[in-house]
């Protein structure tokens, strides 16, 4: 996948993975390919062996991919609902597609509000749809510092009764 992507080779990228998706089965694929894969492809342009614009070629073509796949996987209508999102100054939709795909084969229903929403945004929807719970992914490019910030600005937002779960590669800085 990574030799395909970074001699532009999408078509045959889609493919290699749609076929990967089809043998693995959808929570294998996201948990020991797509997830893998999308830090590898990530670490490349960090390391200056891959362009910014690959990465976003990758996220595009997997979200696409993912989108398909979320048409025909949904839990029950009386299973929970969960409201997904990033803060500001996290664009990562790919991390929010992935997760989402995650709770549905869990048997979770997800309301997306999409990358790079305020903690006032996130509270007023979690209150509007009543939902059971909040996730907020940290992906990339934040420090602890904000991050800490972003959290207790959107713990201060919320209910003091609804749940809120922080998850995501950055959460490893706020561990302590």
């Amino acid at each position: 996948a990574i030799r395909l992507l970074s001699s532009h080779r999408m078509p045959e990228l889609q493919s290699h993975l749609s076929k990967l998706l089809a043998s693995q089965g959808l929570r294998k694929f996201l948990e020991q390919t797509l997830i893998p894969l999308n830090e590898a492809v990530h670490e490349r342009v960090v390391r200056g062996e891959m362009q910014n614009f690959q990465e976003l070629r990758f996220a595009d073509l997997a979200q696409r991919l993912l989108r398909d796949v979320t048409r025909l996987v949904r839990p029950t209508r009386d299973a929970k609902l969960v409201l997904l999102a990033t803060p500001p100054n996290d664009p990562n939709q790919l991390g929010l597609a992935i997760l989402e795909l995650l709770l549905f084969t869990d048997g979770v229903n997800c309301l997306t509000l999409g990358a790079g929403v305020p903690a006032q945004e996130i509270a007023g929807a979690a209150t509007a749809y009543k939902v059971s719970g909040v996730v907020l992914l940290f992906d990339r490019g934040i420090s602890g510092k904000i991050a800490g910030q972003q959290i207790r600005g959107l713990r201060s937002a919320l209910p003091s009764e609804l749940p809120c779960v922080v998850s995501g590669r950055a959460v490893n800085l706020r561990a302590k």
